[in-house]
């Protein structure tokens, strides 16, 4: 028959969708639900508390499960499923406030007074170079500074800090870790975590009044548990008894871990007690996770906290201003 003997009816009813187009939506459709129902049940249940499942609570935090879900709401509403569109896109906004009212801070910035000012970095094992790296810390001009992934220890990397920073005192007891002050460090060794993670442990005098140190780096590895590591920490922290601490580090979970609530008996966490914005440091430059941290216990306190972006590694700088004095701060901030 000829195209041009075709029907009107043929023409105005175009080819409908294979069944292959329906089964990869419907494919599509039932993966994103299984994003945010499972991550959604994690972040709100038992959190990272078992091994496996904890790769998923880390990889679902609640912004996340916002961009995904907004994203999908668009792809619905190009296919014209508006219905569809209108559910994903009010998930998206609800977890949005989620992420909102979970990771930021809203903290009255107090009086620096006599704080010292406290650098954490996680240098990246210095894939943009070393120089630089030093560059940006002299920038930050802190008199007390904790770095992790900081070089191996080898003689040119231990020259290298103590050539660069020359009016500090410079500590490297292994495992990446290098603390530098402008007072004097009295102690240091590197501790293992349990084999997941290592500390170094400093006993720092600095503006006549002398505090512990412990700078941590617990392994990356997202199958490996942090309970192990992290029961370690808690057990050093304890044999301190109730003297002043001051820890921090690249703990590798977020702060929402179920294995930070033991921590939480005795620290303050900084940016929560004296943060303002969003509290996730890594990847920068859209950082989700709250990786690096910084702790104090006893008499120290937080007048302020700020994360800094830069470009010489995937995490953010954290630069705190410790007071050694009681502050009229909450021990946690408001969201």
């Amino acid at each position: 028959m000829d195209d041009r003997d075709a029907s009107s009816a043929d023409l105005d009813h175009p080819p409908k969708p294979t069944r292959s187009a329906f089964s990869i939506r419907r494919l599509i459709g039932a993966g994103l639900i299984l994003l945010w129902v499972t991550g959604g049940v994690l972040q709100l249940t038992i959190r990272d508390q078992m091994p496996l499942l904890s790769v998923w609570f880390y990889c679902t935090p609640p912004v996340v499960l916002a961009v995904s879900a907004i994203v999908a709401g668009g792809l619905l509403f190009l296919r014209k499923s508006r219905r569809g569109a209108l559910i994903a896109i009010a998930l998206g906004l609800a977890c949005g406030g989620w992420w909102w009212t979970s990771s930021f801070y809203h903290n009255e910035t107090q009086p620096a007074g006599d704080s010292v000012r406290v650098l954490l970095w996680n240098c990246q094992h210095g894939i943009h170079g070393w120089k630089p790296l030093a560059e940006e810390i002299h920038r930050i001009d802190a008199p007390l500074i904790g770095l992790v992934e900081a070089g191996g220890h080898t003689q040119q990397q231990r020259d290298f800090w103590r050539w660069e920073f020359v009016d500090y005192d410079v500590a490297t007891p292994g495992g990446g870790i290098v603390l530098m002050t402008r007072g004097t460090v009295i102690r240091s060794k590197l501790v293992s975590l349990a084999g997941r993670g290592r500390c170094g442990e400093f006993e720092v005098a600095i503006d006549g009044r002398q505090v512990t140190v412990l700078v941590v780096d617990i392994a990356s590895n997202p199958f490996i548990s942090r309970r192990q590591a992290l029961h370690a920490l808690s057990e050093l922290i304890d044999a301190h008894g109730s003297e002043p601490l001051l820890i921090m580090g690249d703990f590798n979970i977020p702060t929402d871990s179920v294995f930070l609530d033991r921590l939480r008996l005795t620290c303050v966490n900084a940016f929560e007690a004296a943060g303002n914005g969003n509290s996730a440091t890594w990847p920068s430059p859209v950082p989700v996770l709250s990786l690096d941290q910084v702790w104090t216990r006893g008499p120290l306190r937080a007048a302020n906290c700020r994360h800094l972006r830069n470009s010489k590694s995937d995490h953010l700088q954290v630069v705190t201003e410790l007071s050694f004095r009681p502050v009229a701060t909450p021990e946690s901030g408001s969201r």
